[in-house]
């Protein structure tokens, strides 16, 4: 495999988080309408209102007092809200902490943004290592962001022993359940 450049690293980097908005969204909606329909009386109507942790926190210190009581998704919100600026002060460091608590509770959303906060030294060191480790565990959540994330890395051989191999397995894996981006690297 040839070594990557600036400019088809760059492009990955991109495509993979115009990917992890998409899968994650789309997984979060689609996850809340289940959990709605389950809990929805038979002829009652379910709730409109669908929860997206990508979304902007409207309540910061209600999300920050959810946060540390354990809601993974109120972690996500409001450290993206952090991360854009949107509805509060912009901090990157903060965030970052917010999207590796996310993480800690299980948000495989959280553990991929925690891991492009890594990656790419937004509001951290950089540190390939811990970025492959928080996309890792996003892929053992189901997280399909993480999953490619963790593919590219290991194919590079950044943050892990390079494992052509799983990486394809994995590609594989994520091109099968629809990923024409995935699709792209199955060899």
């Amino acid at each position: 495999m040839a070594e990557p450049t600036s400019r088809s690293r760059l492009l990955v980097a991109l495509l993979g988080l115009a990917f992890a908005v998409t899968a994650t969204t789309l997984y979060v909606i689609l996850r809340d309408a289940r959990e709605r329909a389950a809990h929805t009386p038979a002829g009652a109507s379910a709730p409109a209102v669908i929860n997206n942790p990508l979304a902007a926190c409207a309540d910061p210190a209600r999300c920050e007092r959810r946060c540390q009581e354990g809601s993974r998704d109120d972690c996500v919100t409001l450290g993206n809200s952090l991360q854009t600026g949107n509805g509060v002060g912009r901090d990157e460091k903060r965030a970052a902490r917010l999207y590796e608590r996310g993480c800690e509770l299980d948000s495989g959303v959280g553990c991929a943004l925690a891991g492009r906060a890594y990656e790419f030294a937004h509001g951290v060191e950089k540190s390939n290592e811990r970025a492959f480790f928080m996309y890792e565990r996003g892929c053992r959540f189901g997280d399909p962001s993480s999953c490619y994330s963790e593919a590219v890395m290991r194919g590079e051989g950044r943050g892990t022993a390079r494992d052509d191999k799983r990486a394809q397995e994995i590609f594989k894996e994520l091109c099968d359940r629809g990923s024409m981006t995935a699709c792209g690297h199955v060899q």
